[in-house]
């Protein structure tokens, strides 16, 4: 039996109702689009919410049918969108009820180039949808028309693109080559960079701290990824200082760190501490020298462990 023949035969016997050979031809498409499983489940959730069986009244029966039948596509066109997809939708059908005129296709348009933009500045899908949500469908109470709403998403994506020109980082491969990192994360990249970058233009200081919380940050990131974060939370679900954690590798067994781990990052703590802390030090170029061939490998050992590369 094929998909269609089980999907009609699912229907039919839920409902009691026999399809013509339209609305056969329509399952077809239906299935053209959506896996069977899915459209199952968009028959169950229809059959739930639109299908009432109206004892003696046939006209009323047939208008159920009629309802609950033309409401599967749609379930199954909401249900297989992601979030994000679907704050789009929402936000191009609201527009159309807000304004007299309203582009529809266009709309969308620009709603996908303003996240695309945002997504390329860093933005995550979290962050995407909470700027929907807080920036984007705001605007249908301040804009007055169609026009008004367009100029504004324009201005926005035109602004963001301009962000990240702006806050490009110019940086070489002094302390980490581009090559570890370049498939990391945008938070894990950007730290990277910014590293070398502080170091070329003899910000020192600067450097020996961020080093220090790159290390920080992959370090627990590589216990989230072996599934061990909770193991070193403490009793308010807070993850522990430095010096804790590197406590912590020293006696850690389940994870793969090299031998010489514990000792490295003493090393990259101290001096980052120095340059947080310490009124009279000031870094030097020749410090950070000392200790760039073993930051290099910690580095590169905990992209692996944490999943970055």
């Amino acid at each position: 039996m094929t998909d269609q023949d089980k999907l009609i035969a699912y229907i039919e016997k839920k409902t009691g109702r026999q399809l013509n050979e339209r609305g056969k031809t329509t399952v077809k498409v239906w299935l053209s689009k959506y896996s069977y499983e899915l459209l199952e489940k968009s028959v169950d959730i229809s059959y739930l919410k639109y299908f009432f069986e109206y004892k003696g009244d046939e006209a009323e029966t047939h208008k159920s049918f009629e309802a609950f039948f033309n409401k599967i596509g749609g379930i199954a066109f909401n249900t297989s969108q992601t979030p994000l997809q679907n704050e789009i939708t929402h936000i191009v059908n609201y527009g159309d009820t807000k304004f007299d005129y309203w582009n529809k296709g266009m709309a969308r348009t620009i709603l996908i180039n303003y996240l695309v933009a945002l997504k390329d500045y860093g933005y995550n899908e979290a962050k995407l949808l909470t700027d929907l949500e807080d920036e984007v469908f705001p605007l249908f109470k301040s804009e007055r028309s169609w026009t008004d709403w367009r100029e504004q998403m324009e201005k926005w994506t035109s602004d963001i693109e301009g962000w990240k020109s702006q806050t490009q980082i110019k940086a070489g491969e002094s302390i980490i080559p581009k090559s570890l990192f370049e498939r990391a994360s945008t938070n894990i990249a950007t730290l990277c960079s910014e590293i070398n970058a502080s170091y070329e233009n003899n910000l020192f200081d600067c450097c020996a701290v961020m080093m220090r919380r790159l290390v920080e940050i992959l370090l627990i990131l590589t216990f989230e990824k072996a599934g061990r974060a909770d193991e070193i939370k403490d009793s308010n679900g807070r993850y522990p200082n430095f010096d804790r954690l590197i406590d912590v590798v020293g006696k850690e067994k389940g994870i793969a760190f090299t031998p010489a781990t514990k000792k490295d990052l003493q090393l990259v703590k101290n001096i980052g501490n120095n340059s947080a802390h310490k009124i009279w030090y000031v870094c030097t170029k020749t410090d950070l020298d000392e200790i760039r061939a073993p930051f290099r490998l910690l580095i590169q050992e905990f992209l692996i462990l944490s999943g970055q590369q």
